[in-house]
């Protein structure tokens, strides 16, 4: 289906399904001094993004989407996923797709322990970005960025798989 809504050749569109990826698994604890505020909206930079959440006890609903300019709890059902298009695929659709603008809202109070499992789907480093002009990305290419790897090296750093 995504393939239909591009202009995407084979090459590049290998490109964009025989990508990397980052896995996160992050645990909230049910009062966090350090995060009180959640993570403001945002879309994913990369193509898609699976998540996994836990239901926190006290029925509190972290992940919120935008939908026609509204922002909508997505509480956590045991046993499903979240599944969002990030940026990648807004700018090779030149925006047919849509990235998945999203936020995290915490709670901070007994019961609101939940963890989230994360797996961001990336394209290969080389995916010429250039190459779809009136993308999501138009404005902000210059001489160091013109591909995946450039735009990650400069913006990306949470997409990076860290050993610590």
């Amino acid at each position: 289906l995504l393939k239909n809504e591009t202009d995407l050749d084979e090459e590049d569109w290998d490109m964009i399904i025989q990508g990397g990826s980052c896995f996160r698994h992050l645990v909230y604890p049910d009062v966090n001094k350090n995060q009180p505020i959640g993570m403001p909206a945002h879309s994913d930079l990369g193509s898609i993004t699976v998540l996994y959440q836990t239901p926190a006890q006290n029925g509190h609903i972290a992940l919120e989407a935008e939908i026609e300019g509204e922002f909508v709890g997505l509480p956590a059902v045991k046993g499903t996923l979240v599944v969002n298009f990030g940026d990648i695929i807004a700018h090779v659709t030149r925006g047919k797709v849509k990235a998945t603008k999203h936020r995290v809202i915490h709670c901070n109070k007994e019961g609101s322990a939940r963890t989230s499992t994360i797996n961001f789907f990336l394209p290969r480093r080389e995916l010429n970005l250039r190459k779809f002009h009136g993308g999501e990305f138009a404005g902000i290419f210059t001489d160091e960025i013109t591909t995946f790897g450039d735009l990650i090296d400069k913006n990306g750093a949470e997409y990076t798989n860290k050993s610590d």
